[in-house]
């Protein structure tokens, strides 16, 4: 039995690495771990983080179904991370020269995360879809006015 790899397979492994590493990172700082522990562990985040970004931002083109399963997860992710930036915010963590590069990365990521998810909740809208084909349309038909003509 054969199985047929799907576009989002590799976001699923990453997904949970990159999950793992988080809650790593959360747990590390509530036990109060060594800033060179805490270091290690921001970094590997980061890296975790970078692999998952480049495997969802190459997807050009998934089923409805698969990105209606990993949305919520990515989402949940995206909410872990916002907690764990909080903490270490708080615990002035952040102000640390070996960890100050990874958690701004890490905050980027995120970021970019956040617009991945907005981007597979509205491909699943309907009417987002037929506002994007019906754009299309009258700029195929030369029915749009440039910006620059009304300046």
């Amino acid at each position: 039995m054969s199985t047929v790899a799907t576009p989002f397979d590799p976001c699923f492994i990453d997904y949970h690495k990159t999950m793992a590493a988080t809650l790593s990172v959360g747990s590390a700082i509530e036990r109060g771990s060594s800033i060179l522990s805490l270091a290690k562990d921001f970094w590997i985040l980061a890296r975790d983080f970078k692999v998952l970004l480049t495997a969802i931002e190459s997807v050009e083109k998934a089923p409805p179904e698969e990105v209606k399963a990993i949305a919520p997860r990515l989402a949940e992710l995206h909410k872990t991370t916002q907690k764990l930036l909080a903490m270490s915010s708080r615990r002035g963590i952040t102000n640390r020269t070996l960890i100050n590069a990874s958690v701004q990365s890490i905050h980027s990521y995120n970021e970019r995360l956040y617009d991945a998810i907005e981007c597979f909740q509205l491909s699943l809208d309907p009417a987002i879809s037929e506002a994007v084909r019906e754009a299309f349309g009258e700029y195929a038909r030369g029915e749009t006015v440039s910006l620059d003509s009304l300046v």
